[in-house]
């Protein structure tokens, strides 16, 4: 390893590729990735990715990530989130633009029960019409990150 200036360098090699492969493969690789997976920092670094592959685009990851984490209510309908599972980051399918922070019913139009109200049912169609829904983005103004998103 004396020839590569830092482990980086090796890390990118074919030798040093099948040297972490054998380690991720190992129980002492597979618990430390469950413990950083588990880390806020893995958290935030997983969920980032996540958003990459799916076509979210933005200028700054990190703001937009630090304030997801802190929303707590649906800025559509107003619903607390119990859990991140129910919080989604809506954004176009088309330009990859982030829109608001919302429910999972009101960014799938899933009228659940809990939300079995004439309020709610009413303010997620506008939402969804006003945004053109999942095909018609284009003709509709993107709030943009720096445009005070997360209102």
């Amino acid at each position: 390893m004396d020839k590569y200036k830092n482990q980086y360098n090796y890390q990118k090699t074919e030798k040093g590729l099948s040297v972490q492969k054998k380690y991720l493969q190992s129980d002492k690789g597979k618990e430390k990735q469950r413990k950083y997976q588990q880390s806020e920092k893995g958290k935030k670094f997983y969920t980032i990715r996540n958003w990459k592959k799916r076509g979210i685009l933005s200028d700054d990851y990190d703001k937009v990530y630090d304030e997801y984490i802190k929303t707590g209510h649906c800025k559509l309908c107003n619903h607390e989130f119990i859990n991140s599972t129910e919080r989604c980051l809506d954004h176009c399918h088309e330009t990859g633009e982030i829109r608001k922070i919302i429910c999972r019913a009101c960014n799938t139009r899933d009228y659940r029960p809990v939300f079995d109200s004439k309020d709610h049912k009413k303010k997620s169609r506008q939402y969804q019409e006003t945004w053109g829904g999942r095909t018609d983005c284009l003709n509709n103004s993107l709030l943009k990150i720096e445009t005070n998103l997360f209102d």
